[in-house]
């Protein structure tokens, strides 16, 4: 140990020795410890902070940390306002800091509100941030053994601090920090029966998004593993939509020895054969398909892949077909996987030539998710199905419940076509349920408005020069320009808009508003209302039903 590192030592075990005092009134040795410290480091700022703390404990205790210990010993609601108050308005000395976090984290774990005043605590106080920096230093284990089970907002609280460069003393120091919590939280999830595994996995994906050059050097085989097999279908979908933000990062910084990490995740699986690795081996593939498709595509086109799980399905559909037990989570994964590779023109051809008959069986057969699902892809890679597709889809939405998210996202893909716009416009029940999914179905919300956007979308007007560039690209193609649909004029399209404007679906896109500040569903309810208001005669209709307050 150099000479510098065993005075930061000791620095660090007398200051916690003061604090110590402190906490249990004995103000004379906290003094005498100072006075200690000040001969090793007499510039230094934790110490003249203890000092100005010391001399205000010996005046009297803060209001701040008078409404913690109120809040913690009464329980009650008033006292909590009161605390989270005088926490965000005034700053605890460092003695203080640490007697306000040990009177909440040493509170029994049913006291009301707990994770909002100790998140408040952590985000609003510097010298609880400095205390609990110090702590991660010390021991990060301990920290985290802490403060993980403290709640959500306490725990990105927490985590966050990772990512203050002002409470760290050197680059070096944080960087140690971050990867400490990051192995942590790893080591965590690998724990089959650890409370909150999305929490741990957002911690995952935040250091990965914020800060990724400090952990890189921790990206292993084993890392993947883990975010990969998190984002099997039959977990959460809170976990599954962390594992995915992480599962993209891993697979951005990691570059090409990251793709061959996936790959080999997916192939090792498959080759076991059994059931549980083939559903985590198609929910990883297919939720890598819409961030890195090329990736994925890659792994979809290798020889042999595909034709190999047909003869999977087909046996799991032979065994309910006898009366045996068959597992519908494989073929929900299966049929995700196949759906989002349909992403790619060379995967929705290889699909067509080798799964059509069993999609067809399964839309045919099975009732639900499964049939919803066998629908879209049949959608996809056959635009001569499209019509008998969309009916099904629409029976789904209409009388499912389970299965009406993949419905829904089925009718989005469908409708972009002009004569399933007409269908879907001239069926009442079922423009009422894309409407009350708005409300009351958030993870169907961005697929019924996707299908709104496509029913009330006008098409682009074309320059001269933009019609002589298709002539000229039809001429060199040795074909005609394709003759635009009448389905999809201005007077049909203004027919659609009415007979939604109808339904009262402006409320409906408040409504979702107000429930969701996603840049994509905020894009989408923009184009709607653009939309509707390009004919005049609509627009008093929209300030009715309250367009000029959403806008």
């Amino acid at each position: 140990m150099s000479p510098n590192e065993d005075v930061s030592s000791k620095l660090s075990a007398l200051l916690s020795q003061v604090d110590d005092a402190t906490r249990t009134n004995e103000l004379s040795k906290a003094a005498a410890l100072l006075r200690e410290a000040s001969q090793l480091a007499p510039q230094d700022e934790d110490i003249k902070r203890r000092w100005v703390s010391l001399q205000q404990r010996e005046a009297g205790t803060s209001e701040s940390l008078t409404t913690i210990r109120t809040y913690v010993e009464s329980r009650e609601e008033d006292a909590r306002k009161n605390a989270i108050q005088a926490l965000s308005k005034k700053q605890l000395t460092a003695v203080e800091a640490s007697e306000a976090f040990d009177l909440l984290l040493g509170s029994s774990s049913g006291l009301p509100s707990l994770d909002e005043v100790l998140s408040t605590l952590l985000s609003r106080q510097i010298e609880v941030r400095r205390l609990v920096a110090r702590k991660i230093t010390t021991s990060a284990t301990e920290a985290f053994e802490q403060l993980s089970p403290c709640g959500d907002e306490s725990f990105r609280a927490f985590t966050g601090l990772l990512f203050d460069k002002s409470l760290w003393p050197t680059k070096d120091a944080q960087e140690t920090a971050q990867q400490d919590l990051f192995r942590l939280c790893i080591a965590s999830l690998i724990d089959a029966g650890v409370e909150r595994p999305d929490r741990l996995m957002k911690a995952v994906a935040r250091q990965l998004a914020v800060q990724p050059e400090n952990v890189v050097s921790l990206i292993d085989e084993d890392v993947f593993d883990i975010v990969l097999s998190e984002l099997d279908i039959r977990h959460d979908n809170s976990l599954r939509s962390q594992a995915m933000v992480a599962m993209s990062r891993l697979l951005e910084v990691s570059k090409e020895d990251g793709e061959k990490l996936f790959a080999n995740f997916v192939s090792n699986h498959v080759g076991k054969k059994t059931n549980d690795d083939l559903i985590m081996a198609f929910s990883a593939a297919s939720s890598v398909f819409p961030v890195l498709p090329a990736v994925a595509s890659k792994l979809f086109l290798t020889e042999g892949f595909v034709q190999g799980l047909i003869p999977h399905l087909e046996r799991n559909s032979e065994a309910a077909a006898s009366g045996k037990k068959k597992s519908k989570s494989l073929e929900q994964a299966a049929l995700e996987l196949l759906s989002a590779a349909c992403v790619d023109k060379s995967c929705r051809e290889l699909i067509r030539k080798h799964c059509s008959e069993w999609l067809q069986s399964v839309s045919e057969e099975r009732n639900g998710v499964q049939e919803a699902l066998a629908a879209l892809v049949l959608a996809k890679i056959n635009e001569n199905s499209v019509d008998k597709v969309t009916d099904k889809l629409s029976g789904l939405v209409m009388g499912g419940d389970n299965e009406r998210d993949q419905a829904v996202e089925g009718l989005a893909y469908t409708s972009l076509q002009p004569k399933v716009k007409e269908k879907i416009a001239s069926n009442n029940a079922l423009l009422t349920e894309l409407i009350a999914v708005l409300k009351d179905r958030p993870t169907a919300a961005f697929g019924a408005l996707t299908v709104l956007s496509n029913l009330t979308a006008y098409r682009k007007p074309q320059s001269e020069e933009s019609k002589r560039m298709s002539q000229l690209k039809a001429y060199a193609n040795s074909s005609k320009p394709a003759p635009e649909d009448p389905l999809d004029d201005d007077q049909h399209v203004t027919a659609r808009c009415k007979i939604i404007l109808d339904k009262a679906v402006v409320p409906a896109l408040v409504s979702r508003c107000k429930q969701s500040t996603s840049p994509a569903i905020i894009a989408l309810v923009v184009r709607i209302l653009l939309s509707l208001a390009k004919e005049q005669k609509h627009r008093a209709s929209m300030t009715q039903q309250g367009a000029t307050r959403l806008l």
